[in-house]
């Protein structure tokens, strides 16, 4: 009854390392960016931008761009 248990932890393991690696293949073929820009920004127009911290009634504290 051990050696069953034994082998089906040590199976079970060496499955999650190959869907673990076949998983990262999967990601780096696909070549996408990890996010996504709507729009690009020159550094004159990154001055313009004002960021606006805000605290909401649950306490927790959010940016607005303005």
């Amino acid at each position: 009854m051990l050696a069953i248990t034994l082998f089906g932890t040590v199976n079970l393991f060496c499955l999650g390392i190959i869907g673990e690696y076949i998983g990262r293949i999967y990601y780096e073929a696909k070549s996408r960016p990890i996010y996504l820009l709507a729009e690009r920004m020159d550094s004159a127009d990154l001055s313009s931008v004002h960021v606006r911290s805000t605290v909401s009634a649950s306490g927790s504290a959010s940016e607005e761009n303005k």
